[in-house]
């Protein structure tokens, strides 16, 4: 068992060392729609995404805080894993839900041109080999 285990780990070392990782790059945060169900709110909006790399990554596990002006939106939401084509740049999407009464909060946020800000970190990951990459945005809503 011993020697299974070391052979696991050389060989997982010799590949990694093997791997060059180019990090991902986020463009622009496009504002798409605005839906009203019930007493939430929903923002959606696509997030441009660039893998540069020549095998998939997937993104997962966010940890992030989500304002709107000055104003921290506490419940929004991603996609569960997103998975990035190898040498590829799409959008994808990623929305805000708010309740009403946070709605409210941030209207005079919306009347004044707010900008949109992301930050925190995400998981990204290739097989076995991952890592967490920081992100920070800040985009004008409109």
């Amino acid at each position: 068992m011993k020697k299974i285990l070391v052979a696991f780990l050389f060989v997982t070392f010799i590949l990694s060392s093997c791997v060059s990782y180019t990090a991902v790059q986020l463009g622009n945060v496009t504002f798409r729609n605005f839906t009203n169900a019930d007493d939430k709110m929903r923002a959606t909006f696509d997030l441009e995404i660039d893998n540069p790399n020549a095998y998939p990554i997937r993104l997962s596990k966010p940890r992030l805080k989500v304002f709107i002006g000055d104003l921290e939106l506490k419940d929004w939401s991603v996609p569960g894993k997103i998975k990035l084509r190898r040498r590829s740049n799409q959008s994808y999407p990623f929305y805000v839900e708010i309740s009403a009464a946070e709605g409210l909060k941030i209207l005079p946020q919306l009347l004044m041109q707010p900008e949109l800000r992301i930050e925190g970190t995400v998981k990204a990951g290739s097989f076995i080999f991952g890592r967490r990459i920081p992100l920070e945005i800040k985009e004008r809503l409109y």
